[in-house]
Protein backbone atom coordinates (compact mmCIF):
# COMPACT_ATOMS: atom_id res chain seq x y z
CA UNK A 1 0.00 0.00 0.00
CA UNK A 2 1.27 3.61 -0.99
CA UNK A 3 1.16 5.90 1.74
CA UNK A 4 1.61 9.61 1.26
CA UNK A 5 4.73 11.58 2.21
CA UNK A 6 3.98 14.10 5.29
CA UNK A 7 3.94 17.28 3.85
CA UNK A 8 5.61 19.23 7.40
CA UNK A 9 8.61 19.71 5.63
CA UNK A 10 7.08 21.76 2.76
CA UNK A 11 4.73 23.72 5.21
CA UNK A 12 7.77 24.64 7.14
CA UNK A 13 9.87 26.25 4.31
CA UNK A 14 7.29 28.23 3.32
CA UNK A 15 6.68 29.37 6.47
CA UNK A 16 10.54 30.43 6.76
CA UNK A 17 10.81 31.69 3.81
CA UNK A 18 7.58 34.26 4.53
CA UNK A 19 9.06 34.75 8.21
CA UNK A 20 12.38 35.84 6.57
CA UNK A 21 10.26 37.83 4.03
CA UNK A 22 8.95 39.63 6.66
CA UNK A 23 11.91 40.40 8.77
CA UNK A 24 13.61 41.46 5.85
CA UNK A 25 10.84 44.41 4.97
CA UNK A 26 11.00 45.04 8.72
CA UNK A 27 14.52 45.57 8.65
CA UNK A 28 14.62 47.27 5.86
CA UNK A 29 11.95 49.87 7.37
CA UNK A 30 14.44 50.63 10.18
CA UNK A 31 17.57 50.99 8.75
CA UNK A 32 17.17 54.41 7.68
CA UNK A 33 19.83 56.54 7.74
CA UNK A 34 19.54 60.07 9.52
CA UNK A 35 22.10 61.72 7.40
CA UNK A 36 20.03 61.30 4.38
CA UNK A 37 17.04 63.47 6.43
CA UNK A 38 19.43 66.02 7.81
CA UNK A 39 19.28 69.94 6.53
CA UNK A 40 21.70 72.83 7.03
CA UNK A 41 19.34 75.49 6.36
CA UNK A 42 18.18 77.86 7.91
CA UNK A 43 20.11 75.67 10.85
CA UNK A 44 20.89 72.08 11.33
CA UNK A 45 17.53 70.18 11.80
CA UNK A 46 16.37 65.99 10.64
CA UNK A 47 12.97 66.58 8.97
CA UNK A 48 11.43 63.19 8.10
CA UNK A 49 8.13 63.00 6.05
CA UNK A 50 5.76 59.83 7.24
CA UNK A 51 4.96 57.11 4.85
CA UNK A 52 1.81 58.37 3.09
CA UNK A 53 3.00 62.15 2.87
CA UNK A 54 1.05 64.30 0.03
CA UNK A 55 -0.38 67.78 -0.13
CA UNK A 56 -3.83 66.82 -0.05
CA UNK A 57 -3.83 67.47 3.47
CA UNK A 58 -2.32 69.58 6.39
CA UNK A 59 0.14 67.35 8.66
CA UNK A 60 0.97 67.64 12.16
CA UNK A 61 4.47 68.32 13.59
CA UNK A 62 6.35 66.92 15.78
CA UNK A 63 9.05 68.13 17.23
CA UNK A 64 11.85 67.00 19.68
CA UNK A 65 14.17 69.09 21.61
CA UNK A 66 17.36 67.24 22.64
CA UNK A 67 19.53 67.63 26.26
CA UNK A 68 22.89 69.87 26.77
CA UNK A 69 25.64 68.27 24.70
CA UNK A 70 23.26 66.67 22.28
CA UNK A 71 21.70 66.79 18.91
CA UNK A 72 19.31 66.06 16.65
CA UNK A 73 20.24 62.66 15.83
CA UNK A 74 18.96 62.23 20.41
CA UNK A 75 15.43 63.17 19.05
CA UNK A 76 15.24 61.26 15.73
CA UNK A 77 16.61 58.14 17.80
CA UNK A 78 13.80 58.37 20.13
CA UNK A 79 10.83 59.51 18.15
CA UNK A 80 11.84 58.64 14.26
CA UNK A 81 10.27 55.23 14.55
CA UNK A 82 6.64 56.38 15.84
CA UNK A 83 6.39 58.82 12.97
CA UNK A 84 4.90 56.27 10.04
CA UNK A 85 1.92 54.88 12.72
CA UNK A 86 1.12 58.46 14.02
CA UNK A 87 1.39 60.05 11.04
CA UNK A 88 3.59 63.11 11.83
CA UNK A 89 6.37 65.12 10.50
CA UNK A 90 9.13 64.90 12.06
CA UNK A 91 11.53 67.57 13.51
CA UNK A 92 14.92 67.23 15.46
CA UNK A 93 16.96 70.36 15.65
CA UNK A 94 19.98 70.54 16.50
CA UNK A 95 20.76 73.38 19.08
CA UNK A 96 23.93 73.13 21.45
CA UNK A 97 26.52 75.49 20.40
CA UNK A 98 30.43 73.93 20.84
CA UNK A 99 30.02 74.37 24.73
CA UNK A 100 26.98 72.14 24.66
CA UNK A 101 24.29 74.59 25.53
CA UNK A 102 22.12 77.07 23.59
CA UNK A 103 20.33 80.79 24.96
CA UNK A 104 16.79 80.55 24.94
CA UNK A 105 16.43 83.18 22.39
CA UNK A 106 19.21 81.58 20.18
CA UNK A 107 17.04 79.02 20.21
CA UNK A 108 13.75 80.62 19.60
CA UNK A 109 14.84 82.44 16.69
CA UNK A 110 16.30 79.31 14.93
CA UNK A 111 13.85 76.88 15.90
CA UNK A 112 11.22 79.36 14.69
CA UNK A 113 13.52 79.53 11.77
CA UNK A 114 12.83 75.72 11.23
CA UNK A 115 9.17 75.97 11.40
CA UNK A 116 9.08 78.28 9.19
CA UNK A 117 11.02 76.74 6.07
CA UNK A 118 8.93 73.39 6.93
CA UNK A 119 5.75 76.09 6.30
CA UNK A 120 7.38 76.83 2.56
CA UNK A 121 8.02 72.99 1.98
CA UNK A 122 5.67 71.21 3.06
CA UNK A 123 1.75 71.57 4.08
CA UNK A 124 1.52 71.31 7.85
CA UNK A 125 -0.72 72.54 10.28
CA UNK A 126 -0.34 76.00 12.22
CA UNK A 127 0.78 74.88 15.34
CA UNK A 128 3.11 72.14 16.29
CA UNK A 129 3.52 69.52 19.47
CA UNK A 130 6.67 69.86 21.58
CA UNK A 131 8.60 67.49 23.71
CA UNK A 132 11.93 68.13 25.27
CA UNK A 133 14.33 66.21 27.20
CA UNK A 134 16.39 68.28 30.32
CA UNK A 135 17.64 71.18 29.05
CA UNK A 136 15.51 70.31 26.23
CA UNK A 137 12.51 70.58 28.46
CA UNK A 138 13.53 73.73 29.93
CA UNK A 139 13.71 75.38 26.63
CA UNK A 140 10.04 74.07 25.26
CA UNK A 141 8.70 75.42 28.40
CA UNK A 142 10.14 78.73 27.45
CA UNK A 143 9.55 78.79 23.56
CA UNK A 144 5.85 77.83 24.69
CA UNK A 145 5.25 80.34 26.91
CA UNK A 146 7.30 83.43 24.72
CA UNK A 147 5.47 81.94 21.48
CA UNK A 148 2.24 80.26 22.61
CA UNK A 149 0.74 80.75 19.22
CA UNK A 150 3.06 78.27 17.34
CA UNK A 151 2.38 75.84 19.82
CA UNK A 152 -0.51 73.09 20.24
CA UNK A 153 0.94 71.18 23.19
CA UNK A 154 4.28 70.51 25.27
CA UNK A 155 5.91 67.42 26.80
CA UNK A 156 8.28 68.37 29.66
CA UNK A 157 10.72 64.89 30.36
CA UNK A 158 12.87 65.26 33.25
CA UNK A 159 13.61 69.10 32.80
CA UNK A 160 16.52 70.28 34.14
CA UNK A 161 14.78 73.67 35.18
CA UNK A 162 11.13 74.73 35.26
CA UNK A 163 10.21 78.46 34.41
CA UNK A 164 7.53 80.71 35.67
CA UNK A 165 4.70 80.28 33.13
CA UNK A 166 2.66 82.64 31.44
CA UNK A 167 -1.05 83.60 31.01
CA UNK A 168 -0.69 82.82 27.29
CA UNK A 169 -0.71 79.56 27.53
CA UNK A 170 -3.58 78.81 29.04
CA UNK A 171 -5.26 76.37 25.94
CA UNK A 172 -1.92 74.95 25.90
CA UNK A 173 -2.02 71.59 27.24
CA UNK A 174 1.63 70.33 29.20
CA UNK A 175 2.76 66.91 30.44
CA UNK A 176 5.48 66.87 32.74
CA UNK A 177 7.47 63.66 33.50
CA UNK A 178 10.33 62.89 35.97
CA UNK A 179 11.30 60.09 37.33
CA UNK A 180 11.49 58.89 41.30
CA UNK A 181 15.42 58.30 40.82
CA UNK A 182 16.13 62.29 39.14
CA UNK A 183 17.39 64.51 41.26
CA UNK A 184 14.65 65.34 44.67
CA UNK A 185 14.89 69.37 43.54
CA UNK A 186 13.81 68.34 39.97
CA UNK A 187 11.15 66.28 41.26
CA UNK A 188 10.14 68.95 43.66
CA UNK A 189 10.24 71.43 40.65
CA UNK A 190 7.96 69.69 38.46
CA UNK A 191 5.22 69.42 41.32
CA UNK A 192 5.25 73.17 41.93
CA UNK A 193 5.59 73.80 37.87
CA UNK A 194 2.41 71.71 37.20
CA UNK A 195 0.65 73.14 40.77
CA UNK A 196 1.51 76.40 38.85
CA UNK A 197 0.51 75.71 35.61
CA UNK A 198 -2.98 74.28 36.68
CA UNK A 199 -3.53 77.37 39.14
CA UNK A 200 -3.81 79.47 35.83
CA UNK A 201 -6.88 77.19 34.40
CA UNK A 202 -3.76 75.25 32.15
CA UNK A 203 -4.13 71.46 31.71
CA UNK A 204 -1.31 70.42 32.97
CA UNK A 205 -0.66 66.68 33.83
CA UNK A 206 2.09 65.21 36.40
CA UNK A 207 3.73 61.89 36.44
CA UNK A 208 6.49 60.46 38.61
CA UNK A 209 8.19 57.22 37.40
CA UNK A 210 8.97 54.79 39.62
CA UNK A 211 12.23 53.23 39.09
CA UNK A 212 13.28 56.11 36.60
CA UNK A 213 16.59 58.06 36.82
CA UNK A 214 17.16 61.05 34.47
CA UNK A 215 16.68 59.66 31.62
CA UNK A 216 13.43 59.22 28.44
CA UNK A 217 12.05 56.10 29.65
CA UNK A 218 9.71 54.03 27.54
CA UNK A 219 6.46 54.54 30.37
CA UNK A 220 7.75 58.64 28.92
CA UNK A 221 7.34 58.44 25.31
CA UNK A 222 4.34 56.62 26.01
CA UNK A 223 2.51 59.34 27.46
CA UNK A 224 3.69 61.96 25.30
CA UNK A 225 2.93 59.72 22.35
CA UNK A 226 -0.90 59.98 23.93
CA UNK A 227 -0.65 63.63 24.79
CA UNK A 228 0.08 64.06 20.87
CA UNK A 229 -2.80 61.52 19.85
CA UNK A 230 -5.46 63.81 22.18
CA UNK A 231 -3.99 67.05 20.84
CA UNK A 232 -3.75 66.39 17.01
CA UNK A 233 -5.82 68.04 14.68
CA UNK A 234 -7.42 65.26 12.54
Amino acid sequence: MRTRKPQFALVNMVFLTLLFSLSACISSSNSLDPEDFKHAFPSEYYLYLPEGYSDNKYWPVFIGIHGSGGSGLDCWNLWQQYADEDGFILICPSLADASGGWSQSDGDQRLIAIINQAFRDYRIQNQVFLVGFSAGAQFVQGFAFRYPSYVSAVAVLSSGNFLAPSEGVLYIPFLVVVGDKDNSSLIDGASSFVQSLQSLGVSAEFHLLEGVGHSVAQESKDLTLQLFRKTAPP
